[in-house]
């Protein structure tokens, strides 16, 4: 158990502030900018809603370089077009987007490249994809909510060490693979006091990522889609020495909506049958994974299941009652 007394989120979030390099202050706030503005390092307040033109869907409403501090004074950033562009786009380092909305896009908030920006006190809807972090390392989103998205609430791929504390995802569409969360390709990476409610497909999805700690959150209700099983937290494949622990997953609905709550190996199918060949079947090679002080109540089939093929995970404390196949299915 002292794996637990190392965690981050018991430690504090300005503990994990300081370890990721990021500052909680704010510069004071600038000139007011418009759609199409790159921001450079300085300081910046939005001063009414922005529509920005989508374009062909290859519209950026706005781009943030190196240093800038956008604040979106509680106002709007959207595109033309739902589902279209990108509303607003990060690149480079150090950079911060908070208080405001963002909306109806493609993708809503893409940081690419760079690291150690900040996304705070944000609310994102009605996009394909909420928030992407692409190649993008040691950022930080926190106390931000996603809601709507046709795809993925938040998804990380090729990025590593970043911090997502306190976010509320909720209510993925679906037209998916979906997932509130997606870990792609990451590693190093902490998840910690957030909610994941109503995902389609799959609530947290960790997929060929390792050492990432997912602990203290709530993952409840992700749906079956399409006839497919679903699974609150998924980890598959090449995923190894993750931490997941003191997560509550659970179906809250009657009639519930969820097949299990935690998955190592998509044990009997996940995924919800989608994504092309092997994306739904059982995989192998998620191993060395510490699964400890778990909930997992009310699924349809299992509580907590493990695929054969990946050895070597721990399960320690876990709970799972009234679940409808199995509490526990632990191949080997």
């Amino acid at each position: 158990m002292k794996a637990l007394d190392l965690l981050p989120a018991v430690r504090g979030t300005a503990l994990l502030f300081a370890a990721f390099g990021l500052a909680t202050a704010s510069p004071a706030a600038a000139s007011p900018p418009s759609c199409g503005d790159t921001l450079a390092a300085g300081s910046f307040l939005l001063e009414a809603d922005l529509d920005c033109p989508s374009g062909n869907g290859s519209g950026v409403g706005l781009t943030l370089t190196s240093g800038a501090n956008l604040d979106l004074g509680g106002h709007t950033v959207a595109m033309s077009i739902g589902g279209s562009g990108t509303a607003i786009l990060v690149s480079g380092t150090g950079a911060s987007v908070h208080d405001g909305t963002i909306t109806s896009a493609d993708t809503a908030v893409l940081v690419s490249g760079g690291g150690q920006n900040h996304l705070r006190n944000l609310h994102v809807t009605d996009a394909n994809v909420g928030i992407s972090l692409r190649n993008s390392d040691g950022n930080a989103i926190t106390a931000s909510e996603v809601s709507g998205a046709a795809v993925d609430g938040v998804v990380l791929e090729s990025s590593n060490r970043n911090l997502l504390d306190q976010l509320t995802v909720e209510d993925t569409s679906g037209i998916g693979p979906a997932a509130g969360i997606a870990l792609l390709a990451s590693s190093g990476n902490v998840l910690t006091r957030s909610q994941v409610l109503g995902s389609q497909c799959t609530g947290v999805f960790v997929r060929d990522s390792s050492r990432n700690i997912i602990c203290g959150n709530t993952v409840e209700d992700t749906q079956v889609f399409l006839g497919g099983p679903a699974v609150d937290i998924l980890l598959r494949d090449a995923s190894t020495q993750n931490l997941v622990c003191k997560n509550q997953v659970s179906a809250t609905k009657n009639p519930a909506v969820t097949s299990d709550g935690i998955n190592v190996g998509c044990k009997d199918g996940c995924d919800c049958n989608l994504g092309g060949a092997g994306f739904s079947v059982p995989s192998t090679g998620a191993t060395g994974n510490l699964l400890v002080g778990n909930t997992a109540d009310g699924e349809l089939r299992y509580g907590l299941a493990q695929s054969p093929g990946n050895p070597g995970n721990v399960y320690a404390a876990d709970q799972a009652t009234g679940n409808g196949v199995a509490n526990f299915a632990i191949d080997p």
